[in-house]
């Protein structure tokens, strides 16, 4: 990937973390980049137990 095509890409993927989202088990709304975060935690949760079921973040 060229400079100028990985400087677009960031900006872009950038910009998609930002976007803030509704998160159903957390909520409320959060950026993506928080909603990641929390679903590593609640798939942590199910691989350790602490949790019974894991549900996924539906992407638009």
């Amino acid at each position: 990937m060229n400079d100028a095509a990985r400087k677009t890409f960031l900006a872009a993927y950038e910009l998609r973390m930002l976007t803030l989202a509704h998160h159903p088990r957390a909520g409320r709304k959060t950026s993506y980049r928080a909603a990641l975060i929390l679903q590593a935690r609640l798939l942590a949760a199910v691989l350790d137990g602490r949790e019974d079921t894991y549900t996924p973040l539906p992407w638009r």
